[in-house]
């Protein structure tokens, strides 16, 4: 499971994520000894290239070393939620929260969200006196290696380890934790994605330059003002600070079609609200013109059952509904532009109102995003809900009128952010700095006027708040014990890290929707560290020997819903697919399967013998539905004898003039 990875780690330097993009592009360009040839890779560009001999570039300490580790796969776990994910309303959500640290997260969402991600929304520390930045990703390396990984002198190589081990909030620090995170998140963006990224004056300009390097110059959209408190915020530097920024960037620039903004309050209220969402009336549903009457469509001539005291319909005549409205114009048979079906499903979308001769029904007309779009955006992005005090008012009402943190996004100015990026219904947004979970709540809003099917998933580092405390003044203390007062109180009862409160306000906040039409569940999963004594057992253990026994393994530690998550996300399923068990006499295996990547058979647990390879087989030969392309074994839990009887049978069922494709995969 870890050992291939371990593997590879060791292996890595500060280029091979590029010279590993060059290879897939360019695999003339490296000779049988995988050395990367320069000359021939120019000859091949030469033509029609406009080539600049005086660049500039953004440099920081710690440029060589961002890249080192943005090319190092995580050697973290996915743990489910299991309680919280097999509930009602998140066993079928595709929405999902993770708890972890980001880079690893963004790393895990590679194998299967590479290229499907629509918009990603960032709101990254600012690194200012107030958000307590400091630079803390994980340093496992000694000064040979980084002399050897970065291609680097011995004195550099200690500057380096100086500079990563202090927990410096400098602005090289800060661009060495942002460098590698911006980086491998272009990846997930689709070809028309788009990322926006807040931030203040402090980080603004190395921001820029970040960006450009990553998304390229030509990328840059717009520098957004966003005006967030129209009285301004006294630093004591002279001014009143009214806006910060939002940077937004595409990944192809040339494939972007600028979203429009929803109508302004006063146009808005031209719609009318319910349960469902927003509408209007629309055209009615007696048909009319040519071909409207009752011989051109018999089966749309019925009675609609009206209860006259609510307004609201029935196909079926029951208790309080004693109205009986046909299609009838000027006593002449017509018929309903509706099927009974539809009638039946839609009754929420029907607007019953009376007249001289008893009622008409018309259909609630639903705003589509695209139809309530008509206003473009302004550099100068400003609107009253957009503002600071907005979105702390809408906290303290979520959470029982605590104040829990001073400055949190409006889900209004992220709202109109997603409306920019022009999302379909059916997109994924990626926030994953998630903090109070703001984008989460803004994609439910979206979701909830045009019953959309927009999913997000976020990430929030579940930093300690009791650890916090301890380094805080003594105001900041009292806020502190404000949320954990919060976490600890008889309705919440959660542990005291912050992804909680992101968690606790996603549940609050579906609790108060109605719509039922909408996704307003999620899946949590929660990203494990594996310990340095058990990595060290994994790089010693011998594949070759024929022995079962790893002291304190995975599956003994995380458990095997572990293993089966990190699998499946690894192989490109997601992390909502669903898994099936499937049992081969008394050994129960795990099976997963979509369209586009057919299916995987997971082997876990131990004890397979020949009725398990007698039933495999015949499952293989007689079920069409059974598509195996891949087969998964986790090593520690099988015997060499074992994997070869496996081995052998697969191999001869694929000789057998059947047409199999079916590989074996040796996990450890």
């Amino acid at each position: 499971m870890l050992k291939k990875i371990l593997e590879n780690n060791e292996h890595i330097k500060s280029n091979t994520r590029t010279l590993n993009i060059l290879k897939e592009y360019f695999p003339d360009c490296f000779t049988k000894d995988e050395e990367f040839d320069i000359e021939r890779f120019k000859n091949k560009i030469a033509s029609d290239v406009n080539k600049v001999d005086y660049g500039y570039e953004l440099n920081f300490l710690g440029k060589n070393y961002a890249n080192l580790i943005a090319s190092q796969e995580t050697t973290t776990v996915i743990e489910p939620d299991i309680k919280h994910n097999q509930k009602k309303e998140n066993k079928n959500s595709n929405n999902i929260y993770i708890s972890g640290d980001n880079l690893d997260a963004i790393k895990h969402l590679l194998n299967s969200y590479s290229k499907k991600i629509k918009c990603i929304y960032i709101d990254p520390p600012y690194n200012t006196n107030n958000d307590d930045f400091v630079y803390n990703d994980s340093f496992n390396f000694s000064k040979e290696e980084l002399m050897n990984k970065l291609d680097i002198s011995e004195e550099k190589a200690e500057k380096l380890m100086s500079f990563l081990s202090r927990k410096s909030s400098s602005h090289s620090a800060w661009l060495t934790f942002m460098y590698p995170r911006l980086l491998l998140s272009r990846d997930l963006l689709t070809d028309d994605g788009v990322i926006f990224i807040s931030i203040d004056d402090n980080e603004q300009a190395n921001l820029k330059l970040l960006c450009d390097s990553i998304f390229g110059e030509e990328n840059m959209l717009y520098q957004l003002t966003v005006v967030n408190s129209l009285n301004g915020n006294d630093n004591s530097s002279g001014m009143m600070e009214t806006h910060e920024y939002c940077i937004f960037y595409a990944k192809n620039k040339a494939l972007i079609k600028m979203g429009e903004l929803s109508e302004d309050d006063d146009n808005m209220n031209k719609w009318n609200v319910d349960d469902i969402g927003y509408w209007k009336e629309g055209r009615g549903l007696k048909a009319t013109g040519e071909e409207s009457a009752k011989e051109n469509r018999e089966t749309m001539f019925f009675p609609i059952y009206i209860n006259e005291k609510n307004l609201t319909i029935s196909i079926d005549k029951k208790e309080g509904y004693t109205y009986e409205l046909y299609p009838m114009t000027d006593n002449k048979e017509m018929r309903w532009t509706w099927s009974k079906e539809n009638f039946r499903e839609n009754y929420y979308d029907v607007i019953v109102k009376k007249n001289q001769n008893g009622y008409t029904l018309y259909k609630k007309q639903r705003p589509s995003l695209k139809e309530i779009l008509s206003v473009k955006g302004k550099t100068i992005f400003y609107k009253p809900h957009y503002s600071t005090g907005t979105s702390t008012q809408e906290i303290k009402q979520i959470f029982n009128g605590i104040k829990l943190f001073n400055y949190t996004k409006s889900k209004y100015l992220i709202k109109d952010l997603l409306l920019l990026a022009n999302i379909d219904k059916n997109d994924i947004v990626l926030d994953f700095f998630g903090g109070t979970a703001t984008t989460a709540h803004a994609v439910m809003y979206l979701n909830n006027i045009d019953n959309g099917c927009l999913q997000y998933i976020i990430v929030q580092l579940p930093e300690n708040i009791d650890d916090k405390k301890k380094l805080k003044s003594q105001t900041k203390q009292k806020q502190l014990d404000d949320i954990i007062n919060f976490l600890d109180s008889e309705s919440v009862k959660r542990p005291h890290t912050l992804d909680q409160i992101g968690i606790e306000r996603i549940i609050r906040v579906a609790r108060n929707i109605t719509n039922e039409y909408i996704d307003k569940g999620f899946k949590h999963f929660t990203l494990k560290t594996i310990n340095d004594d058990m990595l060290d057992k994994i790089k010693e253990f011998n594949i070759n020997n024929n022995n079962i026994n790893v002291e304190n393994n995975i599956e003994e530690e995380f458990g095997i819903e572990t293993i089966l998550t990190t699998w499946i996300n690894q192989d490109g399923y997601g992390l909502t697919a669903n898994y099936s068990k499937i049992n081969f006499g008394e050994y129960e295996a795990y099976y997963v399967h979509n369209e586009s990547l057919g299916g995987n058979l997971y082997l876990i647990n131990k004890d397979i013998d020949e009725t398990f390879i007698e039933k495999l087989i015949d499952k293989i030969k007689n079920n069409e539905k059974f598509n195996i392309k891949l087969i998964v074994i986790f090593g520690y839990n099988f015997t060499y004898s074992e994997m070869q009887m496996i081995e052998k049978n697969i191999s001869q069922l694929k000789n057998s003039g059947l047409n199999l494709n079916i590989a074996i995969d040796k996990r450890y």
